[in-house]
């Protein structure tokens, strides 16, 4: 990371705690006064830890630790910082500050073992990976053989029918909502036997952002990601939308191993909040079966709160806090374990697996029927209090840390073929939403269909791919005849 980056982050460190310190001086209950002071000793503590890892010579912008690492603070501290100045105390009519002083106290236990294990390893001390280096997106351009091609093809078909389908068998009629004409009848999609062929959708995804990088056929391209995004858009899947956004933009960056320019950067988040702004909006149409009518968009949705239930998503963890084990005993894996392993087996076969998805029924019981019907999630911290408590809480988040450094070995080692660095690109905006959303069941059934790709690809990558020593370092002619014998 350069200097002025390190210089940057660390200014902002200082001015955002003196803006929130300057604000304690404003409480008047004492309740209040209590929970700001331990949400500013945890920012110091949180704080302290991101900057000190990103000080680091070798770390870079677009490593996972930076996205979940600001997810964090922003949520469990910022956020919560600002209501309590606001007086935004309350979440579907329930008061939630009781739960302040012992969630941030275990969040920020959970959050030291989250860096822990991402910084430290205990077992292989030494780091024998050979560092990738940056090079231009260009230079992959070669890789992008016509099977390659034929298979990306093959599947973003096979992810766009499968939506189709799922559609149909549902009951909605997807030219309805394109045409804009209103629906007869009620329905909910996700509450269909069939929901897993909304999954498989996701395995365009992948074939997608190859296509788009590397085929030279615009109408292709055009096509392919007119398909894609109207399917997502008609299935009110804002977060698969921005994950997607997010991989296209940022995989230049990576493979170059360069920064994103701030003046970019704010460009891009005000696009992702429009862009959300429109898809929330449709999804309500998506859902109850209302039309849709494009023009009324900012007059029902504002912008500024399509983001809002993610960031108050610390609120039913302040209930979970206050609530279990006092009234409501630790889950020990119902759903984390319990619920992850059956969610893989079809409704319509296995109807029974429902009996392990108790989050929407502990939501209702430690804050009401309302906050349920809302599809109110909690950040994946709060799934691991409320399987295990705070033993939960340091092991999980500490496996958390482990999984996201082995991520890095996805761009950074240079054995590493294109393929493994487009994986990372969509990965790393997925841990938005593992951290946001909790629910390790159903993220391990979306992570399972959007990584499918990766690995029916990945032969065909390695085949066709070499070694910087091999063929990169070569004259122009060598290149050729190495590619001609190929």
């Amino acid at each position: 990371m350069k200097n002025s980056q390190k210089l940057a982050i660390g200014l902002i460190y200082i001015i955002v705690f003196i803006m929130l310190f300057s604000k304690f001086f404003s409480l008047t209950l004492e309740i209040d006064k209590i929970n700001y002071s331990i949400l500013l000793l945890s920012y110091l503590i949180c704080g302290a830890i991101f900057i000190s890892t990103i000080f680091k010579k070798t770390y870079y912008i677009f490593e996972p630790y930076t996205i979940v690492s600001l997810l964090y603070i922003a949520i469990m501290i910022y956020r919560p910082c600002i209501d309590i100045y606001n007086g935004n105390y309350y979440r579907f009519g329930i008061y939630v500050m009781d739960g302040c002083l012992n969630a941030t106290i275990i969040f920020t236990i959970s959050f030291i073992f989250f860096s822990i294990g991402y910084n430290y390893s205990f077992v292989n001390k030494k780091n024998n990976i050979e560092e990738r280096k940056g090079r231009p997106l260009s230079d992959y351009t070669k890789c992008y053989s016509k099977k390659i091609k034929i298979i990306s093809l093959i599947l973003f078909i096979i992810g766009f029918l499968s939506a189709i389908i799922f559609y149909k068998t549902s009951g909605y009629n997807p030219l309805a909502f394109l045409k804009n004409i209103n629906q007869s009848e009620n329905m909910y999609l996700y509450d269909s036997k069939f929901k897993f062929l909304a999954k498989i959708s996701y395995i365009m995804i992948i074939p997608w952002i190859i296509i788009c990088k590397f085929d030279k056929s615009k109408i292709l391209k055009f096509t392919t990601t007119i398909a894609m995004f109207t399917i997502f858009l008609i299935g009110g899947s804002r977060y698969i939308i921005v994950i997607t956004v997010l991989a296209y933009i940022t995989l230049p960056y990576i493979v170059e191993r360069k920064s994103f320019k701030f003046k970019k950067a704010i460009i891009l988040f005000l696009i992702l909040l429009i862009f959300s702004d429109i898809i929330a909006y449709t999804r309500v149409g998506t859902r109850t079966g209302k039309s849709i009518d494009f023009m009324k968009i900012s007059e029902m949705v504002e912008i500024t709160d399509v983001f809002d239930s993610d960031l108050t998503i610390y609120k039913p963890f302040y209930c979970v806090v206050n609530s279990i084990p006092k009234n409501l005993p630790h889950q020990y894996g119902k759903g984390l374990i319990g619920y992850s392993i059956f969610s893989f087996f079809p409704r319509f076969l296995f109807p029974w697996k429902s009996n392990f998805d108790n989050m929407a029924k502990i939501i209702s019981i430690v804050m009401n029927e309302t906050a349920m019907k809302a599809g109110l999630a909690m950040p994946n911290v709060g799934e691991y209090y409320l399987e295990f408590g705070l033993i939960g809480c340091i092991v999980f988040m500490y496996i958390f840390g482990i999984i996201c450094r082995k991520m890095k070995s996805l761009y950074l080692n240079n054995k590493n073929s294109i393929n493994e660095i487009i994986l990372y690109s969509v990965l790393c905006p997925f841990l938005m939403q593992i951290v946001c959303r909790g629910y390790l069941a159903v993220q391990l059934n979306t992570l399972i269909f959007i990584v499918l790709p990766y690995y029916l690809l990945k032969k065909e990558f390695k085949k066709i791919e070499l070694n910087d020593n091999e063929f990169w370092k070569h004259t122009n002619k060598e290149k050729y005849k190495i590619w001609k014998k190929l």
